[in-house]
C-alpha cells in the first residue's frame, strides 16, 4: 500500500468523525440551551398562575370567608378561570393536580377528574419548586411545578417537547448534511495537497529503484527547494561514490579470484600429498598392530613356561636368596605378562579384529565375583566397600561377561590403588532414554521391552584425577605425572582399553573428579538384551579370568573338548552316593575358588591329583579322562587351554553343588 493511499484512509475517517463531532455537539449544546430557555419560560407562567391562586386566597383573608366552604370554592373556581388564560405557547397549558393525584383543571375537559396518583412523574413531585418530564396522551412534555400548601395544589406549567426543541429537531439534518459537506470538499482539498507533497517522494522512489537495479549513473532532479531536494542531492553524492566503490570492489575481486585459483591449485596438491601420507601412516599403523599382536601372543607362550618353571622350582629351593631370586622372576614374568596381554587387546582393539562373544549373565553375581578378587587389597586398606543394585535391573541380560569384566576390574584396581582411606561404590542403574549416564532416569516398567539402558558408575574417595588431565587419561600410555606413575606403578593401558572395549559395545565412559576428593566413572552401555534364558553359573569363569587376566588372552577360539564330561554323567553317579558327592566338594569344588591370588602350577597339580583319584576310585572314566587331560596342559604349561577346562569343571560342579 502507498503513502499517498495510507494517508488519505487515515484522514478521511478522522475528517469525517471531527465533522459530525461538530455537528452533534452543536445540536447538543442547542438543545440544552431551549431547555434551559423553556425552563425559564416556564418557570414565568408557573409563577403567573401561582399568583393567581394566591390572590384569591388573599380575597378570602381579606373578607374572613377562609372557613365558607361555598366561598372557598368560588375562590378555586374564579382562580380556575384566570388560570385557563394563560397561554404557554402554542401546545402549553397549565395544569392543576391535588395531592392525591385528582387532576383539577386541564384545557381538554376529558382529563378533569383524572386519577395519575399512579404515574411515576406524580410521585416524582415534592412541596417546593421543581422541573420534570411527563408523558400525558403519549405525548412527552417538560413542566415546571410549584406546590400551594394551603388549598393542596400542585400548579404545573406543561409543555410539549416538540414544541420546546422544534427548532433544534428541525436543524439536525441540516447540520448533518453541512458535517458531511464539509468533511467532504476537506477531504478533497487534502487529497490535492497530499498528491502535490509526495510528487517529489515519488520521484526519489523511482530513482532508488533504479540504482537497486544497478544503474549506477542514475540522477534524480527534484526542483522544489525543500527537505527532498535535499534528500535528493544526498542520493546523488551516494550513488557517484557507490559506482566509484564498485569499481574498486570489481578490480579487487578479480585480483583476489586469481589469487584463491592459485591458492586452490597449492592446497589440492597440498591435499593429494597429504592423503598419499594418510594412506602410508594407516598400513604402517595396520602393519604394527597385527606386529603387536602376533608377537605378543608369540612372546607370552614362552613367558608361561618361565613363570611356570619358576613355580615349580620355588618348591624344590630351599635357600632364603635362591627363592627371592626366583620370586623376583615370577613377579617380573606377571607383570611383563600383564603388559604383553593389555598390548594384545590393545592392538586387536585398533585394528578391529576383537569380537564380543554375548552370553546370559547376572550382574550381581559377577559384582560379588569382582568384589572377592579385592577383598584382601580392600580389608588390608581398612576401605569401605559399597554395592548399590538397581532391583530393576533383569537377573538375566546378554553381555560379553569377559569384556565386561574386564572393564570392571581395571576401574576397581585402579580405585583401590588410589584410594587409603573412605570407601569405594558401585552403583548400577537403569537409565531413561536421554542416554545421559550421570543423569539415571529409573525406567519402572520393563513389561514388553527387551532392551535397557545400563548405568555403571564406580567411585572412590582416592587421592582424585587434576581437571586439566581428564580428558588425556583415557589415552594410550597416559598417566597422571610420573610421580604417581614411580609410586604406584602402571603402565597407562587399563583406561585406553576400557574406552575402547565399552566403544565397541555402542557405549562410553565418562569420568568426574577433584584432588583430594576422589574420582567417578561413568559407564553408559545402551540397547542391553534381556535374556529370555536363566544366567549361567559363572562364578568360576569370572573368578579365573579375573585372577588370569593379566596371563590369559580371553578372545582365543575356543577348542573343542576331547573328552565328554557332562553334568548328567557326573549327576547320575553323585545321586547314588553321597560319599561321592561330599568328596568333589571337599577336594575338587573348595579348592578351585582358592585361585584369587594367580593361578599356581602347583595348587593346580594338587587339584588334578584329586580329581584323578577320585575318578578311579569311584569309576568315573569321564572324571579320570577329565584329570588326565588337565594334567597334560599343566606339564606342557597351557595356561589358555588349562583356564578353560578348569572353568568347564566349576560350571559342572556348581550346578550339582546347586541341586
Amino acid at each position: 500500500m502507498k503513502i499517498y493511499t495510507k494517508i488519505l484512509i487515515t484522514m478521511l475517517p478522522l475528517v469525517l468523525v471531527f465533522f459530525i463531532a461538530t455537528g452533534s455537539m452543536t445540536y447538543y449544546f442547542s438543545r440544552t440551551a431551549l431547555t434551559d430557555l423553556a425552563e425559564e419560560w416556564l418557570s414565568t407562567r408557573s409563577e403567573e398562575a401561582m399568583e393567581i391562586v394566591k390572590k384569591q386566597e388573599n380575597i378570602l383573608h381579606r373578607y374572613g370567608l377562609e372557613n365558607i366552604p361555598a366561598s372557598i370554592m368560588k375562590a378555586k373556581l374564579d382562580a380556575i378561570k384566570e388560570i385557563s388564560t394563560i397561554k404557554i405557547g402554542e401546545k402549553g397549558y397549565i395544569l392543576g393536580i391535588d395531592t392525591l393525584g385528582v387532576i383539577l383543571f386541564h384545557p381538554s375537559k376529558h382529563y378533569i377528574g383524572t386519577d395519575v396518583s399512579a404515574e411515576g412523574w406524580f410521585k416524582g413531585l415534592a412541596g417546593k419548586k421543581g422541573r420534570i418530564f411527563l408523558s400525558i396522551q403519549n405525548q412527552k412534555n417538560i413542566a415546571i411545578y410549584d406546590f400551594f400548601p394551603e388549598w393542596n395544589w400542585f400548579i404545573l406549567a406543561v409543555d410539549p417537547e416538540k414544541e420546546v426543541y422544534g427548532v433544534a429537531d428541525r436543524m439536525k439534518p441540516y447540520l448533518l448534511a453541512l458535517g458531511v459537506s464539509a468533511a467532504i470538499i476537506i477531504s478533497l482539498a487534502l487529497m490535492l495537497l497530499i498528491q502535490r507533497l509526495l510528487q517529489p517522494l515519488h520521484s526519489l522512489v523511482k530513482g532508488a529503484e533504479k540504482i537497486g537495479k544497478g544503474n549506477l549513473d542514475t540522477k534524480i532532479s527534484i526542483k522544489t527547494h525543500d527537505e527532498f531536494a535535499d534528500l535528493a542531492k544526498e542520493f546523488n553524492w551516494m550513488t557517484s561514490r557507490l559506482k566509484k566503490f564498485h569499481e574498486e570492489l570489481e578490480h579487487r575481486v578479480a585480483v583476489r579470484t586469481r589469487e584463491l585459483l592459485l591458492l586452490n591449485k597449492t592446497l589440492n596438491k597440498e591435499i593429494q600429498t597429504r592423503k598419499i601420507k594418510e594412506t602410508g601412516l594407516e598400513k604402517a599403523n595396520q602393519i604394527k598392530s597385527e606386529f603387536l599382536a602376533n608377537i605378543s601372543h608369540e612372546i607370552r607362550t614362552p613367558l608361561n613356561s618361565v613363570i611356570g618353571f619358576s613355580e615349580l622350582l620355588s618348591t624344590m629351593v630351599t635357600k632364603k636368596q635362591e627363592k627371592g631370586y626366583l620370586d623376583a622372576i615370577k613377579i617380573a614374568g606377571k607383570n611383563l605378562l600383564s603388559l604383553i596381554n593389555d598390548i594384545l587387546d590393545l592392538s586387536k582393539m585398533e585394528a578391529e579384529k576383537l569380537e564380543l562373544n554375548l552370553v546370559s549373565i547376572n550382574i550381581n553375581i559377577l559384582f560379588d565375583d569382582i568384589y572377592q578378587l579385592f577383598k584382601a587389597k580392600i580389608e588390608e586398606k581398612s576401605l569401605h566397600f559399597i554395592k548399590v543394585l538397581d532391583d530393576q535391573v533383569p537377573s538375566s541380560l546378554l553381555m560379553d561377561d569377559i569384556r565386561l569384566q574386564q572393564i570392571i576390574v581395571n576401574l576397581m584396581d585402579n580405585a583401590v590403588k588410589f584410594t587409603d582411606k573412605g570407601y569405594i561404590k558401585i552403583t548400577t542403574k537403569i537409565i531413561g532414554t536421554n542416554k545421559n549416564a550421570k543423569d539415571l532416569k529409573v525406567t519402572r516398567n520393563l513389561k514388553g521391552t527387551r532392551n535397557i539402558d545400563l548405568a555403571i558408575s564406580i567411585e572412590d574417595t582416592g587421592i582424585g584425577i587434576p581437571e586439566d588431565k581428564l580428558d588425556s587419561i583415557f589415552d594410550s600410555f597416559a598417566q597422571v605425572s610420573s610421580q604417581i606413575n614411580r609410586e604406584y606403578g602402571g603402565t597407562g593401558l587399563g583406561l585406553s582399553i576400557c574406552k575402547h572395549l565399552v566403544a565397541l559395545m555402542g557405549g562410553r565412559i565418562q569420568v568426574e573428579s577433584k584432588v583430594g576428593k576422589g574420582t567417578v566413572f561413568y559407564l553408559f552401555l545402551p540397547e542391553i538384551e534381556i535374556s529370555q534364558n536363566p544366567a549361567d553359573n559363572q562364578n568360576l569363569s569370572r573368578k579365573l579370568h579375573g585372577s588370569l587376566l593379566n596371563t590369559v588372552d580371553t578372545n582365543l577360539e575356543p577348542e573343542s573338548p576331547k573328552i565328554s564330561l557332562s553334568i548328567e554323567t557326573l549327576k547320575e553317579h553323585c545321586s547314588a552316593n553321597n560319599a561321592l558327592k561330599d568328596q568333589i566338594n571337599s577336594e575338587i569344588f573348595q579348592l578351585i575358588p582358592g585361585f584369587e591370588e594367580g593361578l599356581k602350577i602347583t595348587d593346580v597339580q594338587k587339584l588334578i591329583q584329586n580329581i584323578i583319584h577320585i575318578g578311579d576310585i569311584f569309576q568315573i572314566p569321564e572324571l579320570t579322562e577329565f584329570g588326565w587331560q588337565l594334567s597334560e596342559y599343566a606339564q606342557s604349561f597351557d595356561i589358555e587351554k588349562l583356564s578353560k577346562k578348569l572353568h568347564q569343571l566349576y560350571d559342572i560342579l556348581k550346578s550339582i553343588q546347586s541341586d
